[in-house]
């Protein structure tokens, strides 16, 4: 081997070995839940509120504290595949707070503090 091809071999290796990590999959992708909070308002000044899974199918489950503006409060549990949703109705001026679990964070909260009584539109808000 000549003095320039002893000098080439080790950057062309190298130059191999950087394309070969470059190109490999880092590993698998992983598909989240996304969870959204959907809030319609209704006619009689009551709300619909829809939680959906966007994303991947949950691997834990969720909850959902509803707060009445009474300070009274229920919590539930739902565990969403990819594409489901569930909805509940309860008075314009309920807060809805929605916790769950991804792949890299612990807990996701949504805690919209505006009320909707008033409101005539649909808001959906996305809890990531």
């Amino acid at each position: 081997m000549t003095h320039t091809g002893r000098f080439l071999a080790p950057l062309i290796f190298a130059f191999l070995i950087l394309m070969a990590l470059m190109t490999a999959p880092v590993g698998a992708q992983v598909n989240d839940p996304d969870i959204t909070l959907g809030v319609t308002c209704l006619a009689d000044q009551s709300a619909r509120f829809t939680i959906a899974n966007q994303g991947g199918n949950m691997k834990s489950d969720g909850s959902y504290v509803v707060v009445q503006s009474d300070g009274a409060s229920a919590t539930s549990g739902f565990r969403l595949t990819s594409g489901q949703n569930i909805s509940f109705d309860s008075a314009g001026d309920t807060r809805v707070d929605v916790t769950y679990s991804t792949s890299t964070l612990q807990y996701l909260r949504q805690n919209p503090i505006d009320t909707i009584h008033h409101q005539r539109t649909r808001q959906a808000v996305s809890l990531q």
